[in-house]
């Protein structure tokens, strides 16, 4: 091969490498870029539900000052997720009964909730396993609306595995 052949030959190599170098860079970064918006749009709908729940305990209960989101996971068997908290200085860390679970479905409704074991807001269990949760901090009729704007909210923003 002539000298002139191999010139444009490396020319061509060079040329092919510096472009499949660039288009696998840029695919790289649409990739990360991709992730980056799920991962915001994910942290935004833990936020959104958070605050859902948080407007429901408070239209249900009164004296509820600070909500703090321990666990989130997701919920194969219905869909949406579990959400874990305790109110006010109700820490979990002292007793795991002071916990809270709500459920919100995919169609960000909430499935079902299950108040604490123990504390102020827990349920008192019947004789037939019916619950009467006491009166004192429970509405008598929940609020249509919820002013959340005093309650501090702790967000937990993304699932546990």
């Amino acid at each position: 091969m002539s000298k002139r052949k191999k010139i444009i030959t490396l020319i061509i190599i060079l040329v092919s490498i510096i472009c499949i170098g660039g288009i696998t860079l840029k695919i790289e970064d649409f990739l990360h870029n991709q992730e980056v918006q799920r991962k915001q749009s994910q942290e935004q709908l833990h936020k959104e539900n958070e605050k859902r729940i948080v407007e429901d305990v408070v239209k249900r209960f009164e004296g509820i000052k600070s909500v703090t989101f321990t666990f989130i996971a997701p919920s194969k068997v219905i869909g949406g997720y579990t959400y874990s908290f305790f109110v006010n200085e109700e820490s979990y860390k002292k007793n795991q009964d002071y916990l809270w679970d709500y459920e919100i479905l995919d169609d960000k409704t909430i499935g079902g909730s299950t108040d604490p074991l123990s504390g102020k807001y827990a349920s008192k269990i019947l004789d037939n396993f019916s619950k009467v949760v006491d009166s004192k901090y429970q509405r008598r009729k929940p609020l249509k609306e919820a002013d959340v704007n005093n309650v501090k909210i702790n967000y937990r923003l993304k699932a546990d595995k």
